[in-house]
């Protein structure tokens, strides 16, 4: 009989859906190995079989890598923070993953950042992913839309400009994803992941340390 009390019949096929109800979801994550690890738990009645009790699955996290076309040299030639020091020149895919470079930025500081391009009217965002979600929102924004050689093109390049790249007091501390993005001759656009025509992404990683402001120094005697 089935859970209805209908008899079956040998040989023959039934189909049923099983719904699942009241289910827990737990999902940890660890960010040293970019994964989400999520654990659905399953019961069955009259089932002694426990290695079934549970499904999981693994979710790689990742960054979009939006593409931009780099063939008039815009995007960033020198990318320089703190200890990053990264000169690529010009040409490329329009993404770049840097995360092997990294820099130490401190809390409720203004920080230096120097950009070199090859094409005028560069607007350049910078986003720090302070709470590592994989979205660069507006509110972790640390360079909005400065502008490099306004009103130029390519006549006197290469251009280079230091522009300030602002930390605040409450930023978490702990290493995060920077992810670095130019546009040509408009601002660059509110989602991270948007591909512009000209324009180039790259990512770093920054290290969130406390301020060695003068409160913060112990002078023994």
């Amino acid at each position: 009989e089935d859970w209805r009390g209908r008899s079956l019949e040998p040989n023959s096929s039934y189909y049923y859906k099983i719904f699942v109800y009241n289910y827990n979801f737990i999902k940890s994550t660890d960010t040293t190995i970019d994964k989400i690890v999520q654990t659905y738990p399953v019961y069955l009645n009259d089932d002694a079989d426990e290695s079934n009790n549970s499904v999981s699955s693994n979710i790689t996290n990742a960054n979009c890598s939006p593409l931009g076309d780099l063939s008039y040299a815009d995007g960033f030639h020198l990318f320089q923070v703190g200890t990053i020091d990264n000169y690529t020149g010009e040409g490329g895919t329009g993404y770049e993953n840097f995360t092997n470079l990294h820099t130490d930025l401190e809390q409720g500081a203004s920080h230096e950042l120097t950009v070199t391009t090859g094409y005028g009217n560069q607007f350049i965002r910078v986003w720090i992913d302070f709470n590592d979600d994989y979205v660069f929102s507006l509110d972790e924004l640390v360079v909005d839309n400065y502008e490099i050689a306004d009103g130029q093109s390519d006549a006197n390049a290469p251009y280079t400009e230091t522009m300030q790249l602002i930390i605040s007091e409450s930023a978490t501390l702990g290493e995060h994803v920077m992810r670095a993005k130019s546009n040509w001759n408009a601002g660059v656009p509110n989602d991270a992941c948007e591909e512009t025509t000209y324009g180039e992404t790259e990512d770093y990683m920054v290290n969130i340390v406390e301020s060695l402001s003068a409160n913060n120094i112990q002078i023994e005697i």
